[in-house]
């Protein structure tokens, strides 16, 4: 028997497989899915797409501050980036499979 979910559940079910940067494990790697560029100011925008920014790059979180509202440090290709939790909500992830152990 097949089940078929309502399209509210299937919403329900995307946004549970979706993660921000904000709440992507540490030293997972990733690939940006997308980004909010409207949440963001403008001077933090163009900062983002200065430092290279954008869909489909890698990266990886590999800090956060004890603080729950401190920045998160991200690597992006060579690079390790500090960014506000709020930036880091507006940035949507793909998390790369884990490798088989």
């Amino acid at each position: 028997m097949t089940a078929i979910r309502s399209p509210r559940h299937a919403a329900a079910h995307h946004a549970a497989d979706s993660l921000t940067l904000e709440t992507l494990p540490r030293r997972r790697s990733a690939t940006v899915g997308a980004i909010e560029w409207a949440r963001l100011a403008s001077p933090e925008a163009r900062r983002l797409r200065e430092l290279g920014f954008d869909e489909g790059v890698a990266i990886e979180v590999l800090h956060r501050s004890r603080l729950g509202g401190g920045p998160i440090a991200c690597r992006i290709g060579r690079m390790t980036v500090a960014l506000r939790r709020a930036v880091a909500r507006a940035i949507s992830v793909s998390p790369d499979p884990l490798p088989a152990e």
